[in-house]
């Protein structure tokens, strides 16, 4: 992951490595899958967010770092048209530098039996909330225009982003209409 994407090293804060397998000689049942997520958490750009699921986690490895360079190299050209990039014009930086930054880059790797943790998990949200409720999440919401909650849904690869409007200062929920393009949901109280 940190060759994928040395040449960002100047916009990224951290990312986050998850790796997990299931299925056969792991103790649970189903197909043998090797599965790698990644979350990216870039200085000016939210967050993008890759994964991929093989039968070889070295496979799974590759195919997730080939799509995080391609999801970055996507978000810097959106960047750049918008005159937004904050890496001149994404000039080359040296390796050696490169190397140092990435050092100092946090990595957070977790392998994880995901059943296991998932049994864990849901056996204490179900005593805790009613059966409906199978996760909960805390998300810090950014100030930002729609164009740029946009820009971050489809970094993330969601349906839908939750995000404080910049100009209503409100909490929205921007989606992806069945029909074609997006919606949003401007919450408001009863009166």
């Amino acid at each position: 992951i940190g060759k994928a994407v040395s040449h960002f090293a100047r916009n990224l804060k951290y990312i986050d490595v998850t790796l997990s397998a299931r299925g056969g000689d792991t103790g649970t049942h189903g197909k043998k899958e090797q599965k790698v997520e990644v979350t990216i958490h870039t200085l000016h750009n939210g967050i993008v967010r890759i994964e991929d699921t093989e039968d070889s986690l070295y496979a799974a490895i590759d195919l997730v770092c080939d799509k995080a360079e391609r999801k970055l190299v996507r978000c810097k050209e959106k960047m750049i048209a918008k005159g937004r990039w904050h890496s001149h014009g994404g000039a080359h930086i040296e390796e050696d530098e490169a190397k140092a930054y990435m050092d100092e880059l946090r990595y957070e790797t977790k392998q994880v039996d995901k059943e296991e943790a998932l049994a864990a998990q849901f056996a204490e949200l179900n005593a805790q909330y009613p059966a409906t409720v199978r996760r909960t999440k805390v998300v810090e919401l950014d100030l930002m225009t729609v164009d740029e909650a946009i820009d971050a849904m489809e970094a993330v690869g969601h349906d839908f982003f939750v995000y404080r409007d910049a100009e209503a200062d409100a909490v929205q929920v921007l989606y992806r209409r069945g029909a074609g393009g997006v919606g949003i949901l401007k919450p408001v109280n009863r009166a």
